[in-house]
């Protein structure tokens, strides 16, 4: 339901703007908020449920090992 209702906001928007070329700031800024109001909502329950990233953090980003004790090189100085 939120994938029909976020695809529905952004064909909305497309096609506004798509008719509405020459529209005032105001107008752009009011179907951007709509738009983000549908899809922030739908975004967030994404991350914070089932669909965030699995590989670890929630950036997507590699998690690093915890421990100091790695066995790989380290940097102690640039030159």
């Amino acid at each position: 339901m939120d994938k029909e209702a976020l695809n529905q906001a952004v064909k909305e928007t497309l096609d506004w703007l798509d008719a509405n070329k020459q529209g005032s700031k105001d107008e752009y800024d009011n179907k951007r908020k709509h738009l983000e109001n549908v899809a922030n909502p739908i975004m967030t329950k994404m991350y914070q449920g089932g669909g965030a990233p699995s590989s670890g953090s929630p950036t997507g980003q590699p998690e690093r090992p915890s421990s100091s004790t790695s066995s790989g090189p380290t940097v102690e100085e640039v030159d």
